[in-house]
């Protein structure tokens, strides 16, 4: 079920969503860690491994019909199949999305460029900046200019 293959298209498909930094200091989704946590997923889970293989067949599908090697796709064109795949196999597209991202933040080497600490967030959690005043303001002022507003609660009576 799971081959090379499917490692360098799903590789390809992590460096796409997440590319690395221009400068190289913040790597990309492209990395073992999230490759063999969607692996492990898929696995384990019968659901999972049915959408996998339907949208990684399709994707496949696409990639024979550009009649080029994997890494012989170019950035932009490889763009355009990704965007396909989300529009044609939106299921499949959004599972890899979402556990790139899971995968791709919780990993202490990326928190720390965002200013997080390297430790997990609990049980003490991050130190974050508070806002200001003015910032508060701007957030809740439009919903105070609003004034109040109710709905309307309409009574359900059943009869026994």
């Amino acid at each position: 079920m799971w081959n090379e293959s499917d490692n360098e298209i799903l590789d390809r498909i992590l460096e796409t969503i997440i590319p690395p930094s221009k400068d190289g200091k913040i790597q990309s989704a492209n990395n073992i860690i999230i490759r063999d946590k969607i692996k492990n997923e898929v696995i384990n889970d019968n659901k999972l491994k049915s959408l996998y293989q339907h949208g990684m067949q399709y994707f496949k599908q696409m990639l024979i019909l550009t009649a080029k090697e994997l890494n012989n796709i170019d950035l932009k064109k490889f763009t355009y199949l990704i965007r396909k795949l989300e529009d044609q196999k939106p299921e499949f597209f959004n599972y890899i999305l979402r556990q790139t991202y899971i995968a791709y933040y919780i990993q202490p080497s990326i928190r720390t460029h965002y200013g997080l600490s390297a430790n997990p967030p609990h049980p003490e959690g991050y130190n974050v900046i508070s806002d200001t005043v003015e910032e508060i303001s701007l957030l809740v002022d439009p919903v105070i200019k609003r004034g109040s507003c109710y709905r309307e609660y309409n009574e359900i009576k059943v009869e026994t």
